[in-house]
C-alpha cells in the first residue's frame, strides 16, 4: 500500500503479535537495519527498510525489541539519506510514530535521539503532500502523549504551527484532520500556557474546522471532541471561544452521523466530555449547548452506548455540568429524562467514576426546586444513592462529596422525602461518609447540612442518627475545621440532634 493510513494503536491481534515476535526473534531487525546503512543512496532500500521497521513496531513490547536492536540508527539512517523523498518521508514517520506509541521511556529515547527533528523537517519538506503531513501528525502525537517535558520541547521545536497549518492546507484529508486533532489534543494537555499559545497559533479554528469538515468521519469526531474537551477543560476563554466557532453544533454533528453501532462508542464518549467542559461554570454556555439540541444528544448517548462505562461516566458528568446553571436548565434535563439516564448508568456500572459523576448530576438537578425532587425520588434515587455511596465512599472522597450533597438538596424537600431517605439507609452513609472523610470541607458541610434537615421534626431520625454514631462524627467536624461555615453546620446539626425541644416540636 503505498499510501499506509496511520494505525493510531498500533496493538496487533495475538496472531499477528506472536508472528512479529517470531520475525523479530529470527534476526530479521538487524540485517534491516545493515541494509539501510549500507545502501544509503538507494530510495527502495530506505522505503522498504522504514516499511518494515514500520510494520515490526505494532505494539509496545516489539518496539522495546526493535529499540534494543539499534534499529532506530538504521531508520535515521534511512530518512537523513533520503529527506526529499517523499515516499521515505512518510514511512519514516509511521515508523517513528509506531515506535513512540506506549512506552514513556522509549519517547523520551526517541526525542532525546533527534526523532521529534525529522518528523518536523518531514513536514517542512512535504507540506503540500498530504499523506506525509497525516503521517507526520501521527508520529507528533504519539511522541506528546505523556510526559509535559515532551510537550514543551515539541512545541518549542515548531511542532505546533506545523501541525495546525498542515490541517489547514489539506483540510478536505481525512487522515490529516484526525490526527492533527489528535496531535493538537496531546500536545495541550497538562498545561494551560501551552493551551494559550497552541489557541493563539489557530489551533481553535483548525480542529472545528476538521469536524465541520469530516462529520461522518469516527476518527476526526472523536479526537475532535477530545481536542475540544481538553482545551475548554479549566478555561472560560477557550470554552467561549469555542463556542464563538460553534463548536456545539460540530459535536451535534459528529454524535448524529456516528451514533449507531458499539463502533462508535468513543465519540460518545468524547462527545460527552466536551459539552460538559463547555457547559462549565457558566450559565450563558449552557443555555446556549441546550438551545443546540446537546440534551438530546446526551440521552441518545446514554442510551445507545449505556454498556459502555466510559460513555455513561461522561453523560452523568455532562448532565451535571449542564445542570449546575439556571433552574428553568435543570427542568429541560428532566423533561429530557436525565433522571432515567442516571439511573440507567448506575445501575448499570458499579464503578467510582460513574457513581461520582451520577451523584454529581443528581446533586445539581435537586438543587432548590421541590417539584424536581419529587421527580427524582419517584426515579428511584434513594436506593442509588445509598448503594454507591455503601460502595465507593471509603476509598472514594468524590463519591462521598456528591453523594452527601445529593442528600443535601434533596432533604430539603418534605417530609415523606426525608421519610423516604432515612428507610433507604441514608444515616449510616451519611456517618461513614464523616468518619472516612471528615477533613474534607464539602463531606464535611454537605454532611453536617443533610443531617440536620433530615432530624426536622422527627424525634425517629434523630434517634437512628444517634445510633448510627453521628455526633461523635460531627464532635470531629466542629474540632476539625476553622472554616465558620462548616463549623456552623456542625454546631447547627449537634444541636439538633441533641435538642430537648425538638421532642416536644414533634410529638
Amino acid at each position: 500500500n503505498p499510501n499506509p493510513n496511520p494505525n493510531t494503536n498500533p496493538n496487533p491481534n495475538p496472531e499477528v503479535g506472536l508472528r512479529v515476535d517470531a520475525i523479530i526473534a529470527a534476526g530479521a531487525a538487524q540485517p534491516v537495519r545493515k541494509a539501510t546503512k549500507a545502501h544509503n543512496t538507494n530510495a527502495d532500500v530506505a522505503e522498504y527498510g522504514l516499511r518494515i521497521f514500520g510494520n515490526l513496531a505494532v505494539g509496545s513490547r516489539h518496539s522495546d525489541k526493535l529499540m534494543a536492536t539499534d534499529a532506530l540508527s538504521g531508520i535515521f539512517a534511512a530518512i537523513d539519506a533520503h529527506e526529499n523523498n517523499e515516499m521515505v518521508a512518510e514511512v519514516g514517520c509511521v515508523a517513528l510514530g509506531n515506535l513512540a506509541f506506549g512506552s514513556e521511556e522509549r519517547k523520551d529515547t526517541l526525542i532525546k535521539a533527534g526523532a521529534s527533528g525529522r518528523v518536523a523537517t518531514a513536514m517542512e519538506k512535504h507540506k503540500g503532500r498530504a499523506f506525509v503531513c497525516e503521517c507526520a501528525c501521527l508520529a507528533f502525537s504519539h511522541l506528546a502523549y505523556g510526559s509535559n517535558s515532551r510537550k514543551d520541547r515539541l512545541v518549542r521545536e515548531g511542532a505546533a504551527p506545523l501541525v495546525i497549518d498542515a490541517m489547514e492546507r489539506h483540510l478536505d484529508h481525512t487522515g490529516v484532520s484526525h490526527h492533527g486533532c489528535s496531535a493538537l489534543m496531546a500536545l495541550a494537555m497538562g498545561s494551560d500556557e501551552r493551551k494559550a499559545e497552541l489557541a493563539g497559533a489557530g489551533a481553535l479554528e483548525r480542529i472545528v474546522e476538521a469536524m465541520a469538515a469530516h462529520p461522518r468521519n469516527a476518527g476526526v469526531a472523536e479526537n475532535g471532541c477530545r481536542a475540544i474537551g481538553n482545551f475548554a477543560d479549566g478555561s472560560d476563554r477557550h470554552a467561549t471561544a469555542l463556542m464563538d466557532l460553534d463548536a456545539p453544533r460540530a459535536i451535534v454533528n459528529a454524535l448524529d452521523a456516528n451514533g449507531g453501532g458499539n463502533g462508535h462508542h468513543s465519540v460518545a464518549r468524547y462527545g460527552c466530555y466536551a459539552f460538559a467542559t463547555l457547559a462549565n461554570n457558566s450559565d450563558v454556555r449552557q443555555r446556549a449547548l441546550l438551545q443546540a439540541g446537546v440534551s438530546a444528544r446526551v440521552m441518545q448517548a446514554m442510551h445507545t452506548h449505556g454498556e459502555h462505562e466510559r460513555v455513561a461516566e461522561g453523560g452523568c458528568l455532562a448532565i451535571a455540568a449542564l445542570a449546575s446553571g439556571k433552574g428553568i436548565l435543570c427542568d429541560g434535563l428532566i423533561a429530557d429524562g436525565a433522571a432515567a439516564r442516571i439511573m440507567s448508568a448506575l445501575d448499570e456500572h458499579d464503578a467510582p467514576g460513574v457513581a461520582e459523576f451520577g451523584l454529581r448530576a443528581i446533586m445539581a438537578l435537586s438543587l432548590d426546586s421541590t417539584p424536581r425532587i419529587s421527580q427524582l425520588m419517584e426515579a428511584g434515587v434513594a436506593r442509588r444513592i445509598t448503594r454507591a455511596m455503601r460502595t465507593f465512599t471509603v476509598g472514594h472522597v468524590g463519591v462521598a462529596v456528591h453523594g452527601c450533597g445529593a442528600l443535601w438538596n434533596l432533604s430539603n424537600g418534605n417530609a415523606a422525602t426525608r421519610d423516604q431517605l432515612m428507610v433507604a439507609g441514608v444515616a449510616q452513609c451519611l456517618v461513614t461518609a464523616l468518619r472516612e472523610h471528615a477533613k474534607d470541607p464539602g463531606v464535611a458541610g454537605y454532611a453536617c447540612g443533610a443531617i440536620k434537615r433530615l432530624c426536622k421534626f422527627s424525634n425517629v431520625h434523630r434517634e437512628t442518627f444517634k445510633g448510627a454514631g453521628a455526633i461523635p462524627r460531627i464532635e470531629s467536624v466542629i474540632r476539625t475545621h476553622s472554616d465558620k461555615s462548616i463549623k456552623g453546620k456542625g454546631q447547627q446539626a449537634r444541636r439538633r440532634l441533641k435538642s430537648r425541644r425538638l421532642s416536644l416540636l414533634a410529638a
